[in-house]
């Protein structure tokens, strides 16, 4: 028995080599038969390779993932999220806030950490040591960002950190003296 085929259509293709792009390829599909993803391309490239019989799926402009995708989380990382203060919106405004929610818990001399940072969405000249320092220059402020793989501190931050000019990049993970990478 031949197994299915399915060419999905219509929507944004969001695989690893497209995750970092703003710009999605216009009239992209993808082409799977049974359990393996045949091609990936345009939709009348990708009409012409299906096999007779194929089911059409149109994603009226959704998102599709293609390929195995780990959804988890670092359980002790996330117990400890569930009590801290998020920044509920990406602005120097919600960026306030947040700081001083935390501070009313915080214990004096206490880092200030705070979760839900989302980098992209902070322009590169806000991305910056000052922006943190204009808020809290007196004790450590952390930005988590919100997939838990980056984060920006302030100065007091990196200079407890240990961080300075001797600081060597790790692999594939720049630091950046004066504020988040772009």
């Amino acid at each position: 028995m031949k197994e299915t085929a399915w060419l999905f259509h219509g929507g944004r293709i969001l695989d690893a080599p497209r995750a970092g792009s703003r710009k999605a390829p216009k009239d992209e599909a993808v082409l799977v038969q049974g359990e393996v993803i045949q091609a990936v391309g345009t939709l009348d490239r990708l009409r012409k390779l299906a096999p007779r019989g194929t089911r059409s799926v149109n994603l009226e402009g959704g998102t599709l993932t293609p390929g195995f995708v780990d959804a988890h989380i670092h359980l002790l990382t996330w117990i400890r999220a569930v009590s801290d203060v998020w920044i509920e919106a990406q602005t120097p405004e919600g960026l306030e806030r947040a700081v001083q929610a935390s501070l009313t818990h915080a214990k004096e001399g206490d880092w200030i950490t705070l979760r839900g940072w989302v980098p992209r969405e902070w322009s590169p000249d806000l991305r910056s040591l000052a922006t943190l320092d204009r808020f809290l220059r007196d004790r450590p402020l952390v930005l988590l960002a919100v997939d838990g793989h980056s984060a920006w501190g302030n100065t007091l931050a990196i200079q407890k950190a240990g961080l300075g000019p001797h600081t060597t990049d790790p692999p594939a993970a720049p630091w950046n003296a004066t504020g988040p990478a772009p």
